[in-house]
């Protein structure tokens, strides 16, 4: 992980894309974290998270996009479809992680 790379710039790169934003709000707003408050702000949760569960996350959502875009019709239709340009702006705020 490069130590110039800051919780601020990859939360704002998060927060431009509101499935990605929901996706690590919703991580950390999980019971599993137990937190006694609601977060709200993706650069705070990028921050209580760590950059390895962050990037867990948006290589999940990559992932998904791609399987979209490859097998229509393979997903369950319940699963809500990602825009197109997600999968750049996950590869973006991935790559601003760990940079070096």
């Amino acid at each position: 992980m490069s130590p110039d790379a800051s919780t601020i710039e990859i939360g704002g790169l998060i927060a431009q894309d509101r499935i990605m934003n929901s996706r690590v709000l919703q991580a950390i707003n999980s019971v599993q974290f137990g937190l006694s408050r609601k977060i709200t702000d993706a650069a705070e949760a990028v921050g209580l998270l760590g950059f390895a569960r962050v990037r867990s996350i948006l290589a999940e959502l990559d992932a998904l996009q791609s399987v979209q875009s490859a097998q229509p019709g393979v997903l369950p239709p319940e699963l809500p479809l990602l825009p197109p340009f997600h999968a750049s702006q996950a590869r973006q705020a991935e790559q601003t992680a760990v940079r070096g």
